[in-house]
């Protein structure tokens, strides 16, 4: 089973020294949340050149993160010193093992990759360095997220990479309930993903191109959540620019039925 959590978090403010922070909820029966608070530190300076051809000199930050683990049935534990990074205001969100032993963090800093962390020892157990890390969801044995290159499918006790879906750009995969997800685009199209066999069981097609997905025919589209509930696929986001003109500014919120019977023809 898929350990449940929320993907919208609180901001949070830490009392002793008024610095903020995020809370994430979990929905696992062992996490209740995690409560985030960090500082950045600085490691000297790095200069480059930008495409002015002037040479600039820019600060080498290090954001470290001092995470408390909320335990439903045992003590609070905290983790020190935590490598985070300064987009971890809370939008990435972290996930966590279903026995509550391994934490996952991922980072849009290509260098940083993801990370998994034993949370009773505060240890590094393993890191992938490959690309933005965006969504990253657990399951028993395996967790699999995505970078702006694929989807992987990792070991989730020593990050050996089992399984990988390559495509040119990927922004976000959506939990669709286990083995599922969704992924914004694969080859230009929506797709869902069986976790277990990484293969693509459902194409919905070119986003933009779709009328079902794209009723407007809007030239803007940002899928903010999926949900799977009663063998209906619905999708939610905001839209622009209508009838693909320009002048017809003004974003909107949508919430739309894609698939109104899933399970169907699912391989």
């Amino acid at each position: 089973m898929l350990q449940k959590m929320t993907r919208i978090t609180q901001i949070a403010k830490d009392q002793r020294t008024g610095k903020y922070g995020f809370v994430q909820y979990f929905e696992n029966n062992v996490v209740e949340k995690i409560i985030c608070f960090g500082k950045d530190v600085k490691e000297g300076t790095y200069k480059y050149t930008n495409n002015a051809g002037i040479i600039m000199e820019e600060d080498k930050i290090k954001y470290f993160g001092t995470l408390t683990v909320h335990f439903h049935n045992k003590p609070k534990k905290e983790m020190n010193s935590i490598d985070l990074c300064p987009s971890h205001s809370g939008r990435l969100g972290m996930s966590v093992s279903e026995d509550g032993c391994k934490l996952f963090i991922g980072s849009e800093e290509k260098k940083r990759g993801l990370r998994a962390y034993d949370i009773e020892t505060d240890s590094l157990l393993w890191r992938l360095g490959e690309g933005k890390i965006g969504n990253i969801y657990v399951y028993s044995t395996y967790l699999v997220c995505n970078t702006n290159r694929s989807i992987i499918k990792l070991d989730i006790d020593n990050g050996t990479v089992l399984n990988l879906i390559k495509s040119g750009t990927i922004e976000q995969i959506f939990d669709l309930g286990y083995p599922y997800v969704l992924a914004d685009t694969i080859s230009g199209k929506l797709c869902v993903i069986n976790t277990e066999s990484m293969k693509i069981i459902k194409n919905y097609g070119n986003s933009y191109r779709s009328n079902v997905i794209n009723p407007s025919n809007c030239l803007s589209l940002i899928f903010l959540n999926a949900i799977l509930h009663n063998n209906e696929l619905t999708i939610s986001g905001s839209e622009e620019y209508p009838n693909r003109n320009y002048q017809l500014s003004g974003s909107k919120k949508f919430n739309r039925i894609i698939d109104a019977d899933f399970h169907a023809a699912v391989e």
